[in-house]
């Protein structure tokens, strides 16, 4: 029991108290919008990060979560692991306004899109300037992420 409060509280000072805008959730789809409802046009392409070098920090609440993106690997890590579930990193798939990578590992299957919007946490003033949808074989999480 001491563990797991340790990793969770490991896992949040990760975070910076700022964990990412969303939680999991069993896969209703993302609408992305403007305040007037309709739908936002993708940013121009210059916008868009170049997705073969893009490293990514992502995050989520309730439950806590985060996925690393880094040049070698993507990692998944929850307080119950705070090690993490480590897919190698191919290269990326850019549609739209969106990047998409997916992996498989140890049985464990990965999918994280990321794209350009402001994103709020919940918890703190900060705003992400990308929103992020993961799913982890069943599960779908939803967070805020920036590019590192």
């Amino acid at each position: 029991m001491q563990v797991a409060r340790i990793s969770g509280v490991l896992l949040l000072a990760w975070l910076g108290a700022c964990a990412g805008g969303g939680g999991k959730d069993s896969g209703k789809q993302e609408a992305r919008s403007d305040s007037s409802g309709t739908a936002a046009p993708p940013p121009p392409a210059a916008a868009l990060p170049d997705s073969g070098a893009a490293t990514f920090r992502v995050a989520g609440t309730e439950p806590f979560w985060a996925l690393e993106i880094t040049r070698r690997e993507l990692r998944f890590i929850t307080p119950e692991d705070t090690s993490g579930i480590r897919f190698s990193r191919g290269g990326s798939v850019t549609s739209g306004d969106t990047l998409r990578w997916s992996a498989t590992a140890h049985g464990t299957t990965i999918e994280a899109r990321i794209w350009p919007s402001q994103c709020s946490d919940g918890m703190s003033d900060r705003v992400w300037t990308h929103r992020a949808v993961v799913r982890v074989d069943s599960t779908t999480y939803r967070g805020c992420a920036v590019q590192t």
